[in-house]
């Protein structure tokens, strides 16, 4: 605030537009759309092809694996026999299974020492949770490869072990 406002000592604006005209006169050119081209060596392209040519196999040897539904076998005399294939949702409740059998038989061996308003408020959620569980499986009968049902019950499984962990880890009352 305390300096004067002073005027250029020379006017700038004359050497600034000769400039200005002499680029727009000279230095301008106008673009044209390009086409962005791409170009590969030799070794390039063959990596690109082997890469391609592994991911489909992988693919391939992938989606040829045991059957997603039940299907005739030859058994015992010449016999036709159905072997059930185990869904996604058996294989996780067979994961979760021990751990969840393990954490209820502690529970119900804790559950006399634990506060009777704790114990019911643990059934009801875990009734919640179990109804969850039984919504999901159901739906995954109809939908075995559906993602975000199977993602629903690992998350309802994971729920129910960590409701149990922490029923495990509770102070009991004296």
């Amino acid at each position: 605030q305390a300096l004067d406002d002073r005027p250029p000592e020379r006017d700038l604006w004359a050497g600034i537009a000769s400039r200005i005209g002499e680029v727009a006169a000279t230095d301008v050119v106008p673009l044209a759309p390009r086409r962005r081209r791409f170009s590969f060596s030799v070794p390039q392209l063959a990596a690109a092809v082997a890469l391609t040519a592994i991911s489909a196999g992988t693919a391939v040897m992938l989606t040829r694996g045991a059957p997603t539904q039940p299907g005739p076998v030859s058994g015992p005399a010449g016999g036709v026999q159905v072997i059930p294939v185990a869904s996604p949702a058996d294989d996780a409740m067979q994961s979760y299974a021990p751990a969840i059998q393990q954490l209820e038989q502690l529970l119900a061996t804790r559950r006399p020492q634990l506060d009777t308003a704790t114990v019911h408020v643990l059934e009801r959620s875990l009734q919640l949770i179990d109804s969850a569980i039984a919504q999901a499986r159901s739906a995954l009968a109809q939908d075995p490869d559906n993602g975000y049902l199977n993602g629903h019950l690992q998350r309802a499984l994971d729920r129910k072990l960590d409701v149990l962990r922490r029923a495990a880890l509770m102070p009991t009352v004296s």
